[in-house]
């Protein structure tokens, strides 16, 4: 008889009910609800990430294999694949779209969010977005600000972080290609991706810490801890100004402005001497900050509710909600893995 009890008591319990003394079964809080709604959550999402970590490497050989069978002249030398510009620029575009399709894409099917609300795509207003672009330009120069600040701390530590080499080749050829994936293709899968599938699923948390979850884990997966200052800021500010206008359209125009914006400073200032250089950049970083300031300050005075965020009921803060998200068993794996790449961006002097 105690065995049935126990048995009752346990399929109750997982049907949702728990055993209180003196009142009998009755419902889970909602504190237990929205704890094991948040633990799925970041354990699907921690599962996209080694998956996406995990194609990250794989996938681009299975391209190559696809291109050897109709280009037989594409070629390994010493592990350097040997091939046309055009086709490398290619295969690194495709393996960056399945990489990111497949893993993400199976996130949003097992977290059963509609797609219309996973990317939401309606007309951007210009009287938001453009002041938002010019916000986001200045707040890119305190990341770079950030970064350089970084490295300094480093180098007295005796290490020495590797930025990654984007070399553009001034060829018609290499723009074109330089312009679909270093300008559309991240704009357009990184704002679908991270502003989109993720930050949208985890809205239901609170605007706050769906806007702080999805900009660590954008950070994170640069897999370099120099770009990772500037990549969370960015992805606090383009965040912010996804949910405040409601459309992806806008997160996406202004990460197409900034890299396009870095683009054309990689190409230019190398054509530059040092001086004209200098005060090239030095120019646009002062007018990437007044324009900022200036459109901070339209804002502010157009709405008074500008920097306020939509508060959802919870029995948690943001930090814990946070906390929770990142100590599930399927995200600490993947930062420790994503940690483990990031070393490769860090050479220690040598004594």
């Amino acid at each position: 008889m105690d065995y049935n009890n126990n048995f009752n008591q346990n399929k109750l319990s997982e049907s949702g009910y728990t055993y209180v003394q003196g009142l009998g079964f009755v419902p889970f809080g909602p504190a237990y609800q929205e704890r094991t709604s948040l633990i799925t959550c970041a354990n699907a999402a921690g599962l996209a990430v080694l998956l996406y970590l995990f194609l990250r490497v794989a996938v681009p050989a299975y391209v190559v294999r696809f291109f050897m069978l109709f280009m037989p002249q594409i070629r390994y030398f010493n592990s350097h694949l040997m091939a046309p510009e055009w086709i490398t620029q290619i295969i690194d575009g495709l393996s960056f779209l399945l990489c990111n399709f497949v893993a993400y894409g199976l996130y949003l099917l097992f977290i059963r969010i509609p797609v219309r609300v996973a990317l939401p795509l309606k007309r951007p207003q210009a009287a938001m977005t453009v002041p938002a672009v010019f916000i986001a330009l200045a707040v890119s120069v305190l990341g770079s600000a950030a970064t350089a600040a970084l490295s300094g701390v480093m180098s007295l530590a005796g290490l020495i972080p590797i930025m990654p080499d984007i070399s553009v080749s001034v060829t018609p050829v290499g723009l074109i290609a330089a312009l679909v994936n270093i300008c559309i293709l991240p704009a357009i899968v990184e704002e679908f991706v991270f502003r989109g599938v993720l930050m949208q699923s985890l809205r239901r948390f609170g605007d706050g810490f769906a806007l702080a979850v999805s900009a660590i884990v954008f950070s994170l997966l640069h897999l370099n801890f120099m770009q990772a200052p500037i990549a969370l800021l960015m992805g606090m500010v383009i965040g912010y100004f996804v949910i405040r206008t409601g459309t992806l359209w806008t997160g996406i125009i202004i990460h197409f402005v900034n890299n396009l914006l870095a683009l054309a400073q990689q190409i230019v200032l190398p054509m530059l001497t040092q001086r004209q250089a200098e005060i090239v950049n030095l120019t646009m970083v002062l007018l990437y900050l007044i324009l900022g300031l200036i459109s901070t300050i339209l804002l502010a005075r157009s709405s008074d509710d500008l920097f306020r965020l939509k508060t959802v009921p919870s029995s948690f803060t943001v930090r814990q909600r946070t906390k929770m998200f990142f100590s599930c068993p399927a995200m600490i794996i993947a930062i420790v893995l994503i940690a483990s790449f990031s070393l490769q961006s860090i050479q220690r002097l040598p004594r």
